[in-house]
């Protein structure tokens, strides 16, 4: 996988979730790995690293990757912390 060198930040998180994933060891026939990538307006970047097998009939399926739950968490998902307060932000009862 390359990054930009002007963009050092993508690159570590790119490697971290090639990491975590395996990227580079082997999968067994019929199945691969893909990447995505994308910088949010809040100065966050994500990586998504999917595992897909395509069956002997030509379907695609993906086996591993969550996505849509990692997404779904972030964006509606909520935490609820007792006595805690930081000087960016209002106290969360």
């Amino acid at each position: 996988m390359r990054a930009s060198a002007k963009a050092p930040r993508a690159r570590a998180v790119l490697d971290l979730a090639a990491k975590e994933a395996g990227w580079g060891t082997p999968l067994p026939a019929g199945r691969g790995r893909g990447v995505s990538l994308l910088y949010s307006g809040w100065n966050t970047y994500m990586v998504q690293i999917a595992e897909v097998e395509v069956s002997k009939t030509g379907e695609i399926g993906v086996r591993q990757g969550g996505i849509v739950f990692g997404a779904s968490a972030t964006l509606w998902g909520q935490v609820t912390l007792r006595g805690w307060s930081s000087p960016t932000s209002p106290t969360i009862a």
